[in-house]
């Protein structure tokens, strides 16, 4: 039997625009704004007002699981800037968080995103460690 594994990883980078501009951008809808195929499926809260409990669905982004991934908004703190989100598949389960400040007078933010992947079995151990390879490769 194979032990779940817990892999994480974080990075901080530096907008150039203003935590007011940038913060909004890591809502689940706004993503679409600039993330390629970032396409939502809300199923409760009102997509227009993020809110923690919110629930929606994406493709799972694994070649194998044809099932969605499904999304929580675990934290949200729009005064700190601050967002969680936990979300799983049938073998996966992970956790991103973002948080934001001004820098350098207000005219641009530091972003800080960590990656937490939990994975039931081999093959999602082997996903969650070739993910995080992918995403934090540049």
């Amino acid at each position: 039997m194979v032990s779940p594994q817990i892999v994480s990883k974080s990075r901080t980078i530096t907008l150039e625009a203003g935590l007011g501009e940038v913060f909004p951008l890591f809502g689940p809808v706004r993503e679409m704004d600039w993330a390629e195929g970032w396409n939502p499926k809300i199923l409760t809260g009102d997509p227009d007002h993020v809110a923690e409990h919110m629930v929606f669905e994406t493709e799972s982004g694994h070649p194998e699981d044809r099932n969605p991934a499904t999304w929580i908004v675990s934290k949200y703190d729009p005064d700190r800037a601050h967002i969680e989100y936990t979300v799983y598949t049938q073998k996966r389960l992970w956790w991103i968080t973002v948080s934001c400040r001004a820098h350098e007078g207000a005219t641009t933010t530091e972003a800080t995103i960590e990656y937490t992947y939990l994975g039931l079995d081999e093959d999602a151990n082997r996903h969650n460690r070739d993910a995080l390879k992918r995403m934090f490769r540049h």
